[in-house]
């Protein structure tokens, strides 16, 4: 396998993070509001937190997002 070859694997195998931001424009909302609706019970667990902020698994927030909609 070449290194583009092996480097394409590696990033396949990673899982996909949001932050606020990229929630954001997901929802169509903003980075502080994705923030008030992070603090509500049925929002995901963050996967992690960094010094920048809360970062989710895509998949988690996709799924939140199905349930959201389906909600309202």
């Amino acid at each position: 396998m070449d290194y583009l070859g092996l480097v394409e694997t590696v990033l396949a195998d990673r899982p996909r993070l949001f932050g606020s931001a990229e929630i954001g424009e997901r929802i169509g909302v903003s980075r502080q509001r994705v923030q008030q609706l992070a603090e509500r019970d049925d929002f995901p667990e963050p996967y992690q937190e960094l010094r920048m902020g809360r970062v989710w698994l895509e998949h988690d927030i996709e799924l939140w997002i199905v349930m959201y909609r389906s909600a309202e």
